[in-house]
């Protein structure tokens, strides 16, 4: 298993339905991200949470275009 899988494992072996946010950068300027996975079929919960996440903590990142 390569190691970029194992973070994901927990929601992609069961089918369960998950969204990772970005939540910010390190000290030494790598990404932080935040994965949110919610019940069967529940979708719906974790879009509402991510989004209701996003607008509190305004953890959305720009994206440099010319990268």
């Amino acid at each position: 298993m390569y190691d970029a899988q194992r973070l994901t494992v927990a929601a992609n072996y069961p089918a369960l339905p998950a969204v990772t946010l970005p939540a910010g950068l390190s000290r030494s300027g790598l990404p932080i991200g935040v994965q949110l996975i919610t019940g069967p079929f529940a979708e719906h919960r974790a879009l509402a949470a991510a989004g209701r996440i996003e607008a509190a903590f305004r953890l959305a990142i720009p994206i440099d275009p010319r990268s």
